[in-house]
């Protein structure tokens, strides 16, 4: 059993660290892009790791990023948008072509009950220690990691 669960717990962290992180781009008014979502996902995820908050290096690994990014689509959490010329200019001044943005498509209360579910499932007592680990991500992630207010 120790075994099954050493294969599933890295898939269950880097669930938990991308519903996260998703929420924690609800409250910016940028438009990201699917790739540099899941860029920052990962840096997300191996910083936490350096932190010791999540115990598995390959909850960092792309494809399981990518897996549970995937999943959450599929589920209606996130979706993509095209902007208009006048939107991409507006945000950087450039323009991106057509490549779609990541639009969260849900409330905040049902992310947050997405991310007490699959807390549920996590073998670190970090995430189950704390009150609402969603708001201290917001607030560690807009503090410790400047970039994120930048998105």
């Amino acid at each position: 059993l120790s075994f099954l669960c050493s294969l599933l717990w890295p898939f269950i962290d880097c669930y938990w660290l991308a519903i996260v992180f998703l929420f924690s781009i609800k409250d910016t008014n940028q438009y990201i892009t699917e790739s540099k979502v899941l860029q920052n996902i990962q840096w997300f995820a191996e910083s936490m790791y350096e932190e010791r908050v999540i115990d598995h290096y390959e909850s960092a690994s792309l494809d399981t990023i990518k897996h549970a990014y995937k999943t959450f689509m599929d589920w209606g959490i996130v979706g993509l948008d095209t902007l208009d010329e006048r939107q991409q200019l507006a945000d950087d001044g450039i323009g991106r072509g057509n490549e779609p943005v990541v639009r969260l498509k849900v409330s905040e209360e049902q992310i947050k009950q997405v991310e007490d579910h699959i807390s549920k499932f996590q073998k670190n007592a970090f995430a189950k220690s704390v009150n609402s680990p969603i708001d201290l991500a917001r607030r560690s992630m807009l503090v410790d990691y400047p970039f994120l207010a930048r998105l």
